[in-house]
């Protein structure tokens, strides 16, 4: 039942709906629609060819990446704790589980001692550090984090 409700869920507007071909019902969702619950590495500890693969409790996967970006804003409670969300697909966020979150951090490297292979990388990989800052409030201010993860040759502040 839950495949099909997420089918069918489609983030407008900053609310949530449950499309059919003959209704459209608006739904609040308490955080985020997807758990991201599995972490799979390809050519772990190789920044310019790494892939971070994640799997929502659903069973879809995504590569995080420029068409699926990961953000690391502030839990909505108040606490200090780390909010990491990753795009799964149109707006819809996935929740990353505290466990994988702990299996992203065991792949954090110093920016400093990795090299980006190309200038679009580049290009890809400052829009995608813009936008994780806009989305955690920092509007207008560049990400110039050091610390971080390398996917689908992006780097992805972590601090």
């Amino acid at each position: 039942m839950a495949e099909l409700f997420a089918s069918v869920l489609l983030f407008n507007e900053g609310e949530y709906f449950l499309v059919t071909p003959f209704e459209k019902v608006r739904i609040r969702v308490e955080d985020c629609p997807f758990l991201l619950t599995t972490l799979r590495v390809e050519n772990a500890g190789d920044a310019s060819t790494q892939t971070l693969y994640l799997r929502t409790s659903l069973g879809e996967e995504v590569a995080i990446g420029a068409e699926h970006p990961l953000f690391i804003g502030a839990d909505s409670s108040g606490n200090a704790e780390p909010h990491p969300t990753v795009n799964v697909r149109a707006g819809l966020l996935g929740l990353v589980s505290r466990s994988v979150f702990y299996q992203l951090a065991e792949l954090v490297v110093n920016r400093a001692d990795t090299a980006v292979e190309s200038a679009v990388e580049s290009a890809v990989e400052s829009a995608v550090d813009c936008a994780a800052d806009s989305a955690a409030g920092k509007i207008g201010e560049h990400s110039t984090h050091s610390l971080g993860i390398w996917s689908s040759g992006v780097f992805f502040a972590l601090a």
